[in-house]
């Protein structure tokens, strides 16, 4: 096969494989990497449940929180990255938790809105 068919080919495949799996998010949440606990991401792509600090945190449907709302406690609100492996955030709950520790972790979807999730199962 001559050289430039196969970089056509090459890119239909691709073509084909980034509108697909652009499909799939709509209906499917598909945690990449990158983005960070800092950045927005799509509350319609937000899973019910995940997994952080070894422990499993439920989503809570039907508000978002602002900025002021979340930073009431002393401690400062534990916000996170919804993709693959998140890093635990300073202040949430583990499984060895040495004193107070957040219950409630955060995940930013506006500019100043918070998507809340509840530890499952306690302290």
């Amino acid at each position: 096969m001559p050289k430039q068919r196969w970089i056509f080919v090459a890119l239909i495949a691709f073509a084909v494989i980034a509108f697909g799996a652009e499909v799939l998010r709509s209906y499917f949440y598909l945690p990449m990497l990158g983005g960070g606990a800092g950045a927005i991401h799509s509350e319609d792509s937000l899973p019910d449940r995940m997994k952080v600090c070894g422990r499993d945190w439920n989503r809570s449907i039907g508000r978002q929180y602002v900025t002021a709302e979340i930073n009431r406690s002393d401690m400062p609100p534990a916000v996170v990255d919804p993709g693959m492996f998140p890093a635990c955030p300073a202040g949430a709950c583990t499984r060895t938790a040495d004193g107070p520790c957040h219950t409630v972790i955060f995940v930013r979807v506006a500019e100043d809105g918070y998507v809340a999730y509840s530890l499952s199962g306690g302290p």
